[in-house]
């Protein structure tokens, strides 16, 4: 005995691919996005800072965006797979995804920043403490801490 199969939307399929295309051709990109950090108050650019630290150019190398990567990984672990089930549901999910995807960058923001302040090796040297009045390495004014955003925003195509 066999049985018709009724199909309710017969684009049910297309639409679902769409869905998952739509989802996959955004990113969330975290830390300094281009176009979306400010300079410090005498012009200096929050990149320019941020990027000596990391790779150390005329100061002890601190990598806080490496050291940012085990928290990272632990937003990406809550978040993508609702994500992954939301992109391919109902169109109604689309404003869930957004949420989450918004919840997400807001999270690793959040990772990025508490490690900016947690930060504490290699320390700074007598000197900078005693003219900061304070050891954290990466903070100063906060600034480069307040700069950290996120934004989602198209998959670039690159690599």
């Amino acid at each position: 005995m066999s049985k018709a199969v009724r199909r309710k939307n017969p684009n049910a399929l297309k639409e679902m691919l769409s869905r998952f295309e739509k989802a996959a051709s955004r990113e969330i990109a975290v830390g300094f996005p281009s176009g979306r950090t400010e300079a410090y108050p005498d012009g200096a650019s929050v990149v320019d800072v941020a990027a000596r630290h990391v790779f150390g150019v005329g100061v002890p190398q601190r990598d806080f965006m490496a050291d940012s990567r085990p928290g990272l990984r632990k937003v990406e672990q809550k978040f993508l797979p609702e994500m992954i089930k939301l992109s391919g549901t109902g169109l109604g999910d689309a404003e869930k995804l957004e949420a989450l995807q918004e919840a997400a960058g807001q999270a690793a923001q959040e990772e990025i920043r508490k490690t900016i302040i947690d930060f504490n090796d290699p320390p700074n040297s007598p000197a900078t403490i005693a003219a900061k009045g304070f050891n954290n390495p990466l903070v100063e004014t906060g600034h480069m801490k307040d700069a950290v955003t996120y934004v989602i925003r198209k998959r670039s195509r690159k690599g």
